[in-house]
């Protein structure tokens, strides 16, 4: 068992390791700006990063990474990221999730069995509420949905009590909803993202609750 001096010890190794990479860094730094055109690539790469990942003036600030990749290739993933953040911040926007939720998954779910778990039962959907289902074998499904910790993607568990007793846990992923499928970033996004759950339900997600094993 490691006792606090060991763990002492090991966050103290791993001080020193990042403080090394961290002058390793900047010895490789310094040597490459002898050159005027790296030494110029990189004061434009600086200064585009300070643009589009700070101020969020896109346009101006990929520009200059432009400019600076024109100088030195190494810059070329810089730019990659900055156009790709760009499209992402621009994507971004409001979103209702709850209602959203009432009005395209919610009725569907309802409409497929489902019932609020503990309390009086509601026809419209709250956060924190778990929702079951009765198979056709009379064994219990249970559904726990809403935003995740940090947002932009829709949380979704399923679960179904089996024959032997055992709770099982459904993989979203061989029903088609890997994460990917489940993140939005507004309103239209996420308004798509409810569908294809809906969908998931009423095909895969179903017949899976109601398999006899």
């Amino acid at each position: 068992m490691k006792t606090q001096n060991d763990m002492n010890e090991k966050m103290r190794k791993q001080f020193e390791q990042s403080e090394a990479l961290w002058e390793d860094w900047q010895a490789q730094l310094a040597e490459k700006l002898k050159d005027p055109v790296k030494r110029r690539a990189w004061e434009l790469a600086e200064a585009g990063r300070e643009l589009v990942f700070a101020k969020k003036r896109f346009d101006e600030g990929i520009q200059k990474l432009t400019e600076a990749m024109a100088l030195d290739s190494d810059y070329t993933s810089l730019v990659e990221g900055a156009r790709k953040f760009k499209n992402t911040e621009l994507r971004k926007g409001p979103v209702r999730l709850a209602h959203a939720v009432n009005r395209i998954l919610f009725p569907r779910l309802r409409e497929l069995g489902f019932r609020q778990q503990v309390g009086e039962d509601s026809p419209t959907w709250k956060e924190g509420t778990m929702q079951v289902r009765t198979s056709s074998h009379g064994r219990e499904g249970a559904v726990y949905m809403g935003r995740t910790k940090f947002g932009k993607r829709f949380g979704l568990n399923v679960w179904r009590h089996r024959s032997n007793g055992e709770i099982e846990c459904l993989d979203l992923s061989t029903v088609g909803l890997d994460d990917e499928s489940l993140s939005y970033l507004n309103q239209e996004e996420a308004n798509a993202v409810l569908e294809r759950v809906a969908t998931a339900f009423e095909g895969p997600i179903l017949a899976w609750l109601d398999e006899d094993g």
